[in-house]
Order: C-alpha cells, then structure tokens, then sequence
C-alpha cells in the first residue's frame, strides 16, 4: 500500500515536471499565432504555480521577448520574482522591463539588484540604458564607465560611451570606444558604421574607407553603406570609385532619394555639371515629387546657363507647391542671373511674405532693387537690415549698405567694411570700396594695401565666383 501511494505521487510530481516543461512551447505556439488570449491565461496560471523551475520560468520570458511581446514577459517575471527572487529571474526582469519600455521599472529592478550585491557588467550597462532612456545622461555615463572598470570590453557600455562622445564633438574618445565596440557589441554592423562616421568627422577619411570596405551588412542595410563609403572615396579624389559606390547603392536601395541626391551633390561640387544633369534628370523621373532633387535639377540648368530651362523648372515648381519659400528663392535667383531684376524682386518679396525670417529672401530682393538702380528706395535699407537682424554673419549685406552710405556716410560705410571683412577676408568688392574710402580719407597707405589684397583676390575670382554659385545651390538644399 505504501509502495502504491508512493508511485502515484512520483508520477504527479513527473506530470507535473513534464507539463512544466513543455510550457515554454506551448506559449511559444499561441505567440506565433497571434493568440494572445491564450498566451496571457497560460501565463497566469504558470505564474500561480509555486513549482516552475527555474530554468522553465527564464524560457517562458524568452519566448515572449522573442515574439516581440515583452510586456508579457515583464508582467510574467514580476510575479514570478516576487515568489522566487532568483538573480538570473531578475536580470529577466530588467531586460524585459527595457524592452518594453518600462524604463523606470527596469531602473527601478536594478537599483534593487545593485543593492543585494555587485551586478554584472552588462547588467551594469543596462542600468546606464535605462538611465539615458530617463534623460539622466549624467548617471548614465557614470554606469557606462562603472560596466567598462569592471570590464574594459563590454560592448554595450562601449558602444554608447562612443554616442554620446560623438555627440558632444569629443571624437578622438568616440573611435576609441566604437573601436572596442566593433569587436564586442552585439551590433557589430551599427558599431562599424559609427566608427566610420566618427573616423569621417575626425578628417580620417581612408581609415574610415578601410572600416567600411570590411562591413557586411544586412541586405537592406547594404545601400548605406555604399551610400557612406562613396563619399569617404570623394573626399580621397577617388571619383571613378566614389561614382560606382553610389551608382551601386542607388541599386541597392532604388526607392531611396538621398543617393541619387549625394552623388548629384558631388558631381556639383566638381562642377562636372554633365553628369549632375543625367543623375537628377534620371531622379526626377524616378521621384516626381521630391522638391529637393528637382530644385538641384533647376539649379544644374542654371549652372549650365540653360537660364530658360531652369526658369521653366522653377515655374512649374512654384505652381505645384505655393507656399514653398524656398522655391522662391531659386526662381529669383535664377531671374537675377538672366538679368531679369524686376521678375527677381517679385519672386524674392513673395518668397518674404511665406517666410519673414529667411535672411536670404531680403538680402537678394534688396539687391535685386540695387541692380535696378533703385538704391534710394525705402526698401533697400529694410531689408537690408532685416537681413542682418536675422543672420547676424552676413557680410554681403554689411556691404551692401556701406555702399549705400559711402557718399553721405563714409566714416559709417568704412566701420560696415571692417565688420564684413572681419565676416568674410575674402570679399572682394568690400576691399575695393575701402581703398577708394581710404583715397578719399587721404590715407595711402590703407588704400594701396586695400587695392593690393582686392587685385590679389580678383586674380582668383573667377574660380571664386563659381564656386559661390555651386555653393548657393548646395547650402540652400
């Protein structure tokens, strides 16, 4: 009798463990099926049984997390953790908690571990996540560093130590940290890419090639990369190289502008404006509604002094999009170019009425009112002056209003020179104006060295002139 009730209770306990077991699995098919119901009554009940083992409870987690339902696992492993406050049960805890955005609860269950004892680095490391997620940057950083005392390899801790050093602009500790992060992160794609953007900012252009040349990424991940690697090739002069990288990430990723936008952008600021052409042409087809690229395309026109093709290009863009400023801004200047200056001011003032606060829009309608002959127009001065009051660096302007004050003026006109060629050494035309006001002042040796670095300028200034235009089209993008 004994030996029969033994039996029967070794057999409850084994059905027990074997249901338990198999737990995991059936959890894992309600997840797969999108059965949520189920799986959220199956974990109830596993959560009020005393008996789940250890390593069962861990699994029925990892199942929710790997279906993308971490929020389940959280509130699974809360009270499961509660009855059986395992370290590993509580790591659980903690990274469901993050991965289901409960930051402060992931916070929360760390801080509770770190007191019981010393935690590992990488769960050090998830303390400093859960802080940075909170905006405690500050804390975050101390438990990155905490993670890399403890382990000077851990990839987590490294990989967002070089973030945020990337961020403040500290980029010599940024490599250092993607460096270690590369080899150790579980990301190794993300860590690579980094290191080769900080490698980018820091001026070490091949160091960054070399990195990109050995990524693998994923597939959808592939076109970046060669996106990337193309402009580290530009900036080596390797233009053969740098226009195939492009050419393969626009095949790569065909429904992405941006690529076909670089590798229009560098063909520009080679002024090879051909090739420009045939890649927006062909872009503009491909998107007929990104206003970027057919912006650059009008600009390119333009460029190649196709001024009614551009103008044409420009008009069409105006009408689809009214209330786009910018567009404003490429019409008027494509009109001040052909010498078309009462069309350019028309285009630049409506442009001020869409944006007030655009320095541009009043800088070129005021010169566009100066080409006309108009320099005594109330307007002139506004906008002027409201160019200034906007962007406080623009040293055209200052010049263009000590030309307006040079006769009534000189000695006001002379301090709006000194201010722009303290903006801008290079302009020209403002050391010209000072040698006359110098002449007239009757100090010589001002105006024969005003006029000396005014010639020096002007021997390049054809090459200047035209870069300035590249550079208008560019910075206005």
């Amino acid at each position: 009798m004994v030996c029969a009730v033994t039996f029967v209770i070794f057999w409850l306990v084994c059905l027990h463990s074997l249901q338990a077991a198999s737990a995991p699995d059936l959890l894992d098919g309600y997840l797969a099926s999108g059965d949520l119901r189920a799986a959220g009554e199956l974990l109830d009940r596993l959560a009020a049984d005393p008996k789940v083992p250890l390593e069962v409870a861990r699994a029925i987690g990892a199942a929710c997390v790997r279906r993308g339902q971490p929020g389940l696992a959280a509130r699974y492993l809360e009270r499961a953790t509660a009855r059986n406050p395992q370290p590993l049960l509580l790591a659980d805890l903690a990274s469901a908690q993050f991965l289901a955005g409960e930051f402060a609860g992931s916070a929360a269950t760390l801080d509770a571990m770190a007191r019981n004892g010393r935690l590992a680095p990488a769960l050090v490391s998830l303390r400093g996540l859960a802080a940075l997620q909170l905006g405690r940057r500050a804390e975050a950083v101390r438990h990155f560093r905490n993670a890399l005392a403890a382990d000077p390899e851990e990839g987590t801790a490294n990989f967002h130590l070089g973030t945020l050093a990337a961020d403040a602009g500290e980029l010599r500790d940024a490599i250092r940290h993607f460096e270690v992060a590369a080899r150790t992160y579980r990301d190794r794609y993300a860590a690579r890419y980094n290191l080769a953007l900080a490698l980018y900012r820091a001026g070490r252009w091949q160091d960054g090639v070399n990195v990109l040349e050995k990524i693998s990424p994923d597939p959808a991940a592939a076109g970046e990369v060669e996106n990337l690697l193309a402009q580290g090739y530009d900036k080596l002069d390797r233009v053969r190289e740098a226009v195939e990288a492009y050419q393969k990430a626009i095949r790569l990723d065909p429904k992405n502008p941006a690529y076909v936008f670089d590798l229009a952008v560098m063909a520009l600021r080679r002024r090879t404006y051909d090739l420009a052409e045939v890649v927006l042409e062909s872009g503009v087809l491909s998107f007929p509604q990104d206003r970027n690229l057919a912006l650059a395309l009008g600009g390119t026109h333009q460029l190649r002094g196709q001024m009614e093709k551009a103008q044409q290009l420009f008009q069409r863009l105006a009408s689809a999009h009214a209330k786009d400023p910018l567009i404003c801004v490429y019409l008027g200047n494509s009109y001040f170019e052909a010498g078309r200056f009462e069309d350019a001011v028309a285009a630049f003032t409506r442009g001020i009425d869409l944006d007030p606060e655009n320095s541009v829009l009043y800088y070129q309608a005021a010169v566009s009112l100066v080409k006309l002959g108009r320099e005594t127009d109330p307007r002139v001065r506004r906008f002027l002056g409201k160019a200034l009051e906007l962007d406080p660096k623009l040293a055209q302007a200052c010049y263009q209003l000590a030309k307006i004050d040079c006769e009534s003026n000189p000695a006001r006109a002379r301090e709006l020179l000194a201010r722009a060629l303290r903006l801008d050494p290079e302009l020209s035309e403002a050391h010209f104006l000072l040698s006359r006001l110098c002449r007239q002042a009757g100090d010589a040796r001002c105006a024969q060295a005003a006029l000396r670095r005014y010639e020096a300028l002007r021997a390049r200034e054809r090459d200047r002139l035209e870069r300035d235009r590249v550079k208008g089209i560019l910075f206005t993008l």
